[in-house]
């Protein structure tokens, strides 16, 4: 009896072994298996079951893996291991790696968000060069652990019919599912959600599941429970109606949404560096005008007593006007130099920081000047006339026909 259950549980199709009695998860298109690989080493299973009405499905199956084993996996991407097959059912083995999204929430929530947020962006991206869609992008399809987020089943789910709409694009959602085709786009929009699932630890952009069905199809977010004004830049574009103006994954991932505090102190002393050119006083007018996007007044006062007495002593050397330019020459007077250890006094004031430290930095720095005005890098980056300085080439500013200014957001 022993060895008839062990025959019952256990099953070698061709270089795999597969385990029956412990599912690692089950979909409407089948079920997923722990395995063994031919050097014993452990991978995923799928199992999907022939039938006599999906034999034009199940050859596709075999071609597409024949392209993403050729693909092979990256960081952010497990890799397809091998695809065998028996009379009734077909298996796709792949690497196994984390933890599902709901084990994640159950201990905590995410950790390292925009790393794990960046990770699945560099996965999309990793795929649409290869001209893959994923297709249906959910949580389930997503492996985390503490340091990085890994994207599994790409490929395979644009062949397969599904239930998870409530992560689709409007266009998938009505689309004949037997017959329609993901896009990038529909991709794009998936992310969108996903991301902000992440970020807000397992809320649904759409808001709850009564509504989410209405909310989608109206392109209504619910924001609840997020403050970061550059994401939701970012997302809003993502999930435009019209899948033709969503960014593609290169211009997601060069949002400022992504860029690091030092990134964004570079990005003001080089539009420093210009606008204070005669020839461009114009820009510099365009950008004084969004003042009131970024301060409720006088920037002066926002930084704080300390601050204001530090202020007095500068303008003795450079005078601080109380314009967004004046707040930009301000913050690239004080970080025009390499020695941030000598800087006592910027110690003290900075000291307020949520995230305080040993030293002063660019990183400290600029994360202050962040928290104090959110908006700041998010609105100087969709001024239009910005987009016209001679920057560095390394600074790709958000595409005003793909995000939209700034303005519409915060006003």
């Amino acid at each position: 009896m022993h060895s008839k259950y062990i025959k019952e549980q256990c099953k070698t199709v061709g270089k795999l072994i597969i385990f029956f009695d412990q599912p690692l998860g089950r979909g409407p298109n089948g079920i997923v298996h722990d395995g063994r690989n031919e050097n014993v080493i452990p991978v995923a299973v799928k199992s999907v079951k022939k039938t006599k009405d999906n034999g034009p499905f199940i050859k596709q199956l075999r071609s597409l893996y024949r392209v993403l084993k050729k693909v092979g996996g990256s960081d952010e991407t497990v890799s397809y291991v091998t695809m065998e097959e028996d009379v009734r059912t077909i298996y796709i083995a792949t690497q196994r790696c984390g933890i599902d999204s709901s084990k994640v929430l159950k201990n905590g929530g995410f950790k390292n968000k925009r790393k794990i947020i960046k990770a699945l962006c560099k996965a999309i991206k990793f795929l649409h060069l290869r001209g893959i869609v994923h297709g249906k992008l959910h949580p389930g399809n997503v492996r985390f652990d503490e340091k990085i987020a890994k994207l599994v089943d790409f490929g395979v789910n644009n062949l397969l019919p599904g239930t998870h709409v409530k992560w689709m694009s409007p266009e998938q959602r009505k689309a004949d599912k037997s017959s329609y085709e993901a896009t990038a786009a529909d991709d794009i929009f998936s992310l969108a959600i996903l991301i902000y699932y992440i970020y807000t630890n397992g809320k649904h952009l759409f808001g709850d599941p009564s509504t989410q069905e209405e909310n989608i199809r109206k392109n209504n977010p619910k924001f609840t429970g997020c403050n970061d004004w550059e994401l939701k830049h970012l997302i809003l574009a993502m999930i435009t109606k019209n899948p033709k103006k969503r960014p593609n994954i290169n211009q997601v991932l060069k949002h400022p949404f992504f860029w690091s505090n030092e990134f964004r102190l570079h990005f003001v002393k080089d539009v420093v560096k210009h606008i204070k050119k005669q020839k461009f006083k114009k820009t510099k007018k365009d950008i004084d005008s969004r003042l009131n996007l970024v301060s409720n007044g006088r920037w002066h006062k926002e930084l704080g007593p300390e601050w204001n007495v530090f202020l007095k002593k500068e303008n003795k050397r450079h005078k601080c006007e109380s314009t967004f330019s004046g707040l930009l020459y301000f913050i690239r007077n004080k970080s025009e130099h390499d020695e941030w250890e000598r800087e006592i006094e910027l110690f003290t004031l900075l000291s307020n920081d949520k995230h305080p430290q040993q030293t002063v930095d660019a990183n400290s720095y600029m994360r202050f000047f962040m928290q104090k005005f959110p908006t700041l890098i998010l609105v100087l980056a969709t001024t239009k006339c910005v987009e016209r300085l001679p920057l560095n080439k390394k600074f790709v500013l958000p595409s005003l026909y793909s995000f939209g200014d700034a303005s519409k957001l915060i006003h």
